[in-house]
């Protein structure tokens, strides 16, 4: 069955975007995973190398250790670039990226 484009109402930019990771996908199936790409709050990347990465992924790493009388500071870092990430750092990607991602 044919889906008139109007009817979904999909920007064009989505169907160009999802047609490079996939051009047999029909408008109906772009339309399916648009829906499910706004639905989608777990999905998160890190702001410097854009790996999808969870809070829970993210290691302690120590920045300075004086003494054993002193606690450690530190903070928590991407596991895969090693960068300072907080977790209200990490960032919903964008539609192509995130079709990347769960492609």
């Amino acid at each position: 069955m044919q889906i008139n484009k109007e009817l979904i109402k999909i920007p064009d930019a989505i169907v160009k975007m999802a047609h490079q990771v996939d051009s047999r996908l029909t408008l109906e199936e772009v339309s399916e995973i648009h829906t499910e790409y706004l639905l989608d709050h777990k999905t998160t990347i890190c702001p410097h190398c854009e790996m999808a990465l969870v809070e829970s992924e993210l290691h302690w790493a120590e920045t300075r250790s004086e003494s054993w009388d002193d606690p450690s500071e530190g903070e928590t870092v991407c596991c895969y670039c090693s960068r300072p990430v907080s977790p209200s750092d990490l960032m919903r990607p964008e539609f192509d990226h995130w079709l990347k991602l769960t492609a």
